[in-house]
Parts: structure tokens; sequence; C-alpha cells
């Protein structure tokens, strides 16, 4: 009957090592992925703001060069709109004075010059004006993006990683008997219990209720001994 007390006493606790092992195991290799996660949305989240930040510089450089195309059409259209009146004002002559004459021709050239000198910069304002809304709507997508990667990176590293930074501790399940004093001690994992001497003298006693207490402490009761916990 002893022998198979000790017997199953030390399949149980090697079944609880095994169970330490497997579970240390998986726990490290989930720290290690969540950590590579973390990694690469760090990556990802700052090769965005560097996007962001440029994007944000050519938005800022779009807007300039529009400002400065309203104010080169805007010094065109005065000597344009002059033109275009005197060469009007030319059609009201009366009689023999309405001809095709040098002036009205040198008239009908400037128009044209200045037309064209006028159109280059409007084409050139509206292709600036649909790049800056593109770049606007880019700036949009990158910011959700960013505020997408920031949530991730917040429920990983301040709400998971916290978790498993205090899970497990200690799982491992040892037996070992050491006199202190008038009794005895049994250090089960990291808490040390103290066991009557008649406990002791009983044998050794069997895991407690064969149960594996993860993350927590237990008393001596769910032991089905009178034990308690001991300060370190």
């Amino acid at each position: 009957m002893w022998a198979n007390s000790i017997q199953l006493w030390e399949e149980a606790e090697n079944l609880f090592k095994t169970l330490s092992d497997q579970m240390w195991k998986q726990f490290t290799n989930t720290n290690l992925a969540f950590s590579a996660c973390i990694s690469e949305v760090t990556d990802l989240k700052n090769k965005l703001q560097t996007q962001l930040a440029k994007t944000l510089q050519e938005i800022f450089q779009a807007e300039n060069t529009i400002m400065l195309l309203e104010r080169s059409i805007m010094a065109k259209e005065g000597p344009l709109n002059v033109a275009q009146m005197r060469l009007e004002c030319r059609t009201w002559r009366p009689n023999m004075e309405l001809c095709r004459d040098i002036p009205q021709f040198k008239l009908m050239n400037e128009v044209f010059t200045i037309d064209g000198t006028w159109q280059t910069p409007r084409l050139r304002l509206w292709e600036t004006q649909d790049m800056l809304q593109l770049l606007v709507m880019t700036k949009c997508q990158l910011e959700h993006e960013l505020a997408v990667k920031a949530n991730t990176l917040c429920i990983d590293t301040e709400k998971c990683m916290n978790m498993h930074k205090t899970f497990p501790c200690t799982l491992r399940l040892c037996q070992r008997m050491r006199p202190f004093g008038d009794n005895h001690l049994l250090s089960l994992g990291s808490d040390i219990w103290k066991v009557d001497d008649q406990q002791a003298l009983a044998g050794p006693p069997g895991p407690p209720a064969c149960r594996m207490f993860v993350g927590s402490r237990f008393s001596g009761e769910e032991c089905g001994g009178e034990g308690h916990l001991l300060d370190k």
C-alpha cells in the first residue's frame, strides 16, 4: 500500500512536471508570436507615418502651387480684358473706318498671345487641384490605417501582453520534505506549507486533491490537511 502510494505520487509529480513544461513552452511560443506581431505592426505603423508625412508635404506644396497659379492667372486677366475690350470697341467704328487695318491685326495677335499664356496656367491649375484631391483622399486613408494600427498595438501591448506577463506563475509541483524546528515543510511549487509532525510521520501526503492550481495559492484545507502558508 505504501509503495503504491509512493508510485502514484511520483507519477502525479511527473505528470505535473510534463504539463508544466508543455504549458511553459506554449507560453513562450505565444509570447514570441505576440512579440513578432507587435514588431511587424510597429514597422508598418512607422512606414505609414513616414508616408503620411510625405503626403502632408506634397499637399502643402500643391496648395502653394495652386496659390501661385491663381495669382498668375489673375495677373494675366487684366491685360487680356483690356485687349479684348479694345478689339471690341473697334467694331463700333462707323462706315469706312470699320476695316481690317494694321492696328486691328496687332490687337488680334495680342489677344491670342495673352489668351495662350493665360490658358497654360489654367490647365496646370486644374491638374494641381485634381492632384490635391487625390492627396487629401490618400491622407484620410493613411490616417485611418494609422488609427487601426495604433488600436492593434494598444490591444496587443497593453491588454494581451500584460496578461501574458503574469501567467503562468509556477506550474511545476514538486515534493520536498525538510526539517523546520518541530515541524516539517512541504514545498509545493513556489508556496511552502507547514505540516504537523503526525502527518509527516504518517508518510508523504498525496497531491492536493489531484488538482493543478495555476497562478493562485490554495489553503491547506483543500489538501485535506491542516497546513497553512508561511512567509518565505
